[in-house]
């Protein structure tokens, strides 16, 4: 029995949407949304914290129709990165800091036998 142009054109137009819904939920699981709470949990910060994030543009949010903030794990783990350097850099600069304001202890002359293999004075 031959397949019609009909028949055809329908099979494939399933095995397109299939093909699309497969994407989908690929895309879904690889790269899934999180609430602001599953987000704040991830990253170790307040949800106060994501919320100023957002609102100041420094982290990617879209907006689901009822107002809620969701995030997508990968534009997470980028700010995270970034959040990570500054924060490395942050407490670089905060050591130098402490560093420059210092006083400079006074070098010491060693004491003879003061050490453990140190030979015993003559």
């Amino acid at each position: 029995m031959k397949r019609t142009e009909k028949q055809e054109k329908e099979n494939l137009s399933l095995f397109l949407a299939r093909v699309k819904a497969r994407q989908a939920l690929i895309e879904q699981l690889s790269n899934p949304q999180l609430t602001l709470e599953e987000s704040a949990l991830l990253l170790g910060v307040s949800k106060n914290a994501l919320r100023k994030y957002t609102n100041q543009g420094r982290l990617k949010c879209i907006w689901t129709p009822g107002g809620q903030r969701r995030f997508y794990l990968s534009d997470l783990l980028e700010f995270y990165g970034r959040m990570d350097g500054e924060y490395l850099s942050l407490i670089n600069k905060l050591e130098r800091l402490i560093a420059s304001h210092r006083p400079k202890k006074p070098r010491t002359q060693k004491k003879p036998g003061s050490g453990l293999f140190d030979e015993p004075p003559k």
